[in-house]
């Protein structure tokens, strides 16, 4: 009776569905419009697996000019560290929203940045598009002027900054890519020293070229060379900043993962390197970690042409799938009402938590069909990339790198941690409605999530505003969704990481850390599954938070033993919440660049003042509901492990 009554408080969310979901139900014989199915989250708080760093989530600044173009699309506008408004209200928030924010300068052109000698006459100019240079650019100078202005605005932001040196200087290239000469320190250091004389006290690391490791990308150094410009720089660092208690870290080489040579240049720096940092692309159309990325202006060959059109059939036939799948994605209000029936114990307040949580999965059920119509008018690399990042095979393939790089600094015996200082996902700045749209939260999330349980200590996102791929619109400095994602990350996450497993279905991705500055822990699912809501039950090992009258099952998964907690009446108090933080895509299109957190649009005010990110409070006793192509942050105070005392 109690589940009937619930029902009709909830009945709202439902009659203007009725017919519609007839309608769309006749048109395929399935089990039912939609799919609802439990899972179960397992969470081993014995020890941690890792631990990051507070100011985990980082973003970059790159140098790119307008003139910098991709497959006929100039998507930088004034976006590059040298001509960037520092003045706009939007930008100074969305950093100050961090409190701090890691910000890594950087990118391609590095290696051709010169930094301005004030008082010896030399011209210092910008960047200017010429073909036949290397990198498809002239030389570029940093003007100490325009260093002032970044440096008093990064400190005025409670920034703090990796700066990216330029590894090339006094080196040759020759015509097969190898760059030979040793590091000419010079220009660097005048650099590092103007900064430390003029008291800017920002910078939190050095890092020394960019994408030159491996076979690198458009040149590349040996490890052997690369180890003792290292070394020089850790030299020039150690002079500069001497009576310095805190000095800032070495980071290097930031490029593609290529063991071999990670490897050597390691064991060449076990005193001089304190971080080793590397790239991520996996998105890219090689669908690799560490794709040979093209210059802007390359020309596919008729080979890569005819591979273009393979994926485009592919893509394709991947949207004839979507629009099957989202006929059936409306959510069966019997199935609801059975869950609602379910725990016939409710009280008025948790009804209206649980029915709140039902009317996030009823909006985003009833608008999933739109991202068919979306979907038709996408085709090619668009719909292909999407078909990547909603697929978990995909989603692993850089499990690899991580694994293996973590292995290499746990044998070699350094100090050095991993950091990501580059991601992008997709290579030669990323695809306009995907990367800087909701459907990018989606890989954006799961690789923090990734990285961080292979104990990489910083995660930097390419970009914090420029390209396609920007946390922030490239010209009016509006969040992106993935913005408001990172910053839930960064807000709920702390840096102790937990072994953590899903079962029930592999469209789950389950990621769980000790919660920050607060007690319990903090879990992310992410739903990669359009058509399916899952009900979730977290299931936990070493639970220290007094379960005395609870019986414990025995479940064996691969490489850990959890308990499941079946709760009996009495071993908690019953009106115990947890706060859960569910986001969505605006009218269920994947391609949307507006995001809605507990079914509200996020939107900064005419002031730019970055929202309030609002939970809502929910009954321990509830399965956590993850509706269909959905991301929820679920803050859990009543579960203690001792890997967070």
């Amino acid at each position: 009776m109690m589940g009937s009554q619930f029902l009709l408080t909830c009945v709202c969310f439902w009659l203007p569905l009725a017919s519609f979901t007839i309608s769309v139900a006749s048109q395929k014989s399935t089990t039912g419009p939609g799919n609802v199915i439990e899972g179960n989250v397992f969470i081993n708080g014995t020890t941690s697996i890792g631990r990051i760093d507070d100011d985990f989530v980082c973003a970059t600044l790159d140098w790119w000019p307008p003139e910098k173009c991709d497959y006929g699309t100039c998507s930088w506008g004034r976006d590059s560290l040298l001509n960037l408004d520092l003045n706009n209200i939007k930008f100074l928030n969305a950093i100050k929203a961090f409190s701090p924010l890691k910000i890594r300068l950087g990118g391609t052109l590095q290696d051709k940045v010169i930094y301005e000698k004030t008082g010896n006459g030399q011209p210092c100019s910008p960047f200017v598009k010429n073909n036949s240079e290397f990198l498809g650019f002239s030389q570029g100078c940093l003007p100490m002027t325009r260093w002032d202005e970044l440096s008093v605005f990064f400190k005025k932001a409670g920034a703090v900054v990796v700066f990216g040196l330029n590894e090339l200087s006094g080196k040759t290239i020759d015509s097969q890519g190898p760059a030979v000469g040793a590091w000419n320190s010079s220009n660097a250091e005048s650099l590092i020293r103007y900064t430390v004389n003029k008291g800017y006290n920002i910078i939190h690391g050095w890092e020394l070229g960019n994408e030159l490791s491996g076979n690198g990308i458009g040149a590349r150094v040996s490890a052997d060379q690369y180890a003792s410009d290292i070394n020089s720089l850790q030299n020039v660092v150690q002079n500069i900043y001497a009576g310095f208690k805190v000095k800032p870290q070495i980071v290097a080489p930031g490029g593609f993962f290529d063991a071999t040579w990670f490897s050597d240049f390691i064991k060449k720096t076990p005193k001089s390197l304190q971080v080793v940092s590397h790239h991520i692309y996996n998105l890219g159309p090689e669908n690799t970690s560490n794709p040979a990325k093209r210059s802007s202006d390359e020309r596919p060959t008729s080979g890569a042409r005819r591979s273009t059109i393979a994926m485009d059939e592919r893509a394709r036939r991947s949207t004839i799938a979507i629009d099957e799948r989202s006929r059936s994605s409306i959510v069966d209000r019997r199935e609801t009402s059975a869950l609602v029936d379910r725990d016939h114990r409710s009280t008025r307040d948790e009804r209206a938590s649980l029915c709140s949580s039902i009317a996030i999965v009823d909006r985003v059920a009833r608008s999933t069909i739109a991202i068919v119509h979306r979907a038709a008018r996408r085709r090619g690399v668009d719909d292909h990339l999407i078909e990547k990042i909603l697929d978990p095979s995909s989603l692993d393939s850089t499990s690899q790198t991580f694994s293996i790089l973590q292995s290499i600094l746990k044998k070699s015996g350094t100090q050095a941690v991993a950091w990501v200082s580059e991601a992008g996902g997709a290579y030669n700045s990323g695809h306009n409605l995907v990367t800087n749209a909701f459907v990018f939260s989606f890989w954006y999330l799961d690789q923090l999530g990734m990285a961080s349980s292979f104990d990489t200590k910083t995660y930097c996102r390419q970009t914090l505003v420029g390209g396609n791929y920007g946390l922030l619109n490239t010209s009016t400095f509006a969040p992106n969704p993935d913005y408001y994602s990172a910053l839930l990350w960064h807000r709920l996450m702390g840096n102790k990481v937990l072994s953590t497993r899903f079962s029930g279905t592999n469209k789950i991705r389950a990621y769980a850390h000790c919660s920050k500055k607060t007690k319990g822990i903090t879990l992310l699912l992410i739903n990669l599954d359009g058509n399916t809501t899952v009900q979730v039950r977290v299931s936990t090992e070493n639970n220290s938070g007094g379960t005395k009258n609870s019986s414990m099952h025995e479940i064996q998964i691969p490489r850990t033993r959890f308990a499941t907690m079946h709760r009996v009446r009495g071993s908690r108090r019953v009106n115990e919440t947890r706060k859960e933080y569910h986001l969505t895509a605006k009218d269920g299109d994947l391609h949307s660049q507006t995001i809605l957190l507990n079914g509200k649009i996020l939107n900064i005010d005419s002031s730019g003042l970055i929202p309030p990110l609002i939970p809502i409070d929910v009954n321990q006793l509830d399965p956590i509901i993850v509706a269909p192509f959905s991301i929820v942050f679920a803050q859990i105070p009543y579960i203690k492990f001792s890997a967070c005392n």
